[in-house]
């Protein structure tokens, strides 16, 4: 039996996507770091605004500085620290493959 969470469709954040249901997978190609932030600068401040829990793992050319300047630009009144902590609403962890 599926939780009414799991069965709510959410903001995605994504223009063309609209809403999805909780744990939908979709793939996205791109061809320019502006491409991929285009799409996952609101995904993912759809996200925090829906109290979520929101993991970014970059790699390739796009650093973890990139992502959060990126998200800083639109998410929270333009400065990532305001998201508030675990348990009080969304929350953001950006990691890199690169461990860096």
């Amino acid at each position: 039996m599926n939780s009414p969470a799991q069965t709510e469709s959410r903001e995605s954040g994504i223009e063309r996507v609209d809403r999805l249901a909780w744990g939908t997978h979709f793939c996205h190609l791109y061809e320019t770091k502006e491409d991929l932030l285009e799409v996952m600068v609101p995904y993912f401040s759809a996200g925090l605004k829906n109290k979520e829990f929101c993991l970014w793992v970059v790699s390739g050319h796009l650093t973890k500085e990139d992502a959060r300047s990126a998200l800083e630009q639109v998410a929270h009144g333009g400065k990532l620290q305001n998201v508030p902590t675990r348990g009080q609403g969304g929350y953001l962890s950006i990691q890199s493959t690169r461990g860096r």
